[in-house]
């Protein structure tokens, strides 16, 4: 089979996806490849910030009980 003939196979849905996430990650880690450690801390803790606000960490609970089948997700009261 000659070079010219061959051609890449079209990517799914879910390999487009992880292919964005992929370039998304490397572009931020270009971006934060020179921070000193006290930028990397305050980075890390409104990452942990932000995970943990409510919304989020019930969106976070459900979609992790919804992929391994495992565990609850707890109800808030209104």
């Amino acid at each position: 089979m000659k070079a010219e003939n061959l051609q890449a196979p079209e990517m799914t849905e879910a390999q487009q996806a992880v292919a964005s996430i992929v370039s998304r990650a490397r572009a931020a880690q270009r971006i934060i490849a020179n921070y000193s450690q006290d930028q990397i801390d305050e980075l890390v803790a409104a990452v942990g910030w932000a995970i943990l606000e409510p919304s989020r960490n019930k969106e976070l609970a459900e979609l992790a009980v919804h992929d391994t089948g495992l565990g609850v997700v707890a109800r808030q009261d209104s």
